[in-house]
């Protein structure tokens, strides 16, 4: 009898070190979004680099478009702009030198495939390579800019590339 209430008596702490353990991890969760919604503001004016299937157009400016493959096996590949709507606005087919292992940035002049001027605006990009078997290579888009201003939102924190709102999260680099 007094080795059973020994047991639970070592449960019962071993719960209690659970429940600790989780009430210092949501601690730590909520310092560091702390420290990160009073150092965001820092980065307003910096060029960032943001892992994104959105681009954002001013209707002046060439936006960059850049993407990283890791495969070495792609022999072709396509980039499609669509519009908020979903309406396909450019097509454009990369060459065999845009499609090898590393990372590659193209610039949209903010054309369609008529060559005429596209209306500011948020637009996707897809980005698709492919083997000479037809299979697809993963892809991984990216689009760089200024960060021209931050907001607290439901989803969390995020950093703003002109008109286009991505998570903070979403930063790969900062230069």
């Amino acid at each position: 009898m007094a080795a059973q209430l020994a047991q639970f008596s070592a449960l019962e702490q071993m719960q209690n070190i659970n429940t600790t353990l989780e009430q210092l991890l949501q601690s730590n969760a909520s310092l560091a979004l702390q420290i990160a919604q009073y150092s965001a503001p820092a980065l307003i004016g910096k060029t960032a680099c943001v892992s994104s299937s959105q681009v954002s157009y001013d209707g002046t400016k060439a936006v960059s478009l850049g993407y990283h493959l890791t495969d070495t096996s792609a022999v072709e590949g396509t980039i499609e702009i669509r519009s908020a709507s979903g309406v396909l606005v450019r097509r454009i087919q990369l060459a065999s030198s845009e499609v090898a292992a590393g990372t590659h940035t193209i610039e949209w002049d903010g054309r369609d495939d008529r060559g005429q001027l596209v209306p500011p605006g948020t637009y996707s990009i897809s980005i698709r390579a492919r083997t000479k078997n037809g299979a697809d290579v993963a892809v991984t888009s990216f689009v760089r800019g200024t960060i021209t201003g931050v907001r607290y939102s439901s989803n969390g924190l995020m950093v703003l590339l002109s008109a286009l709102e991505v998570p903070i999260s979403n930063i790969i680099e900062i230069s």
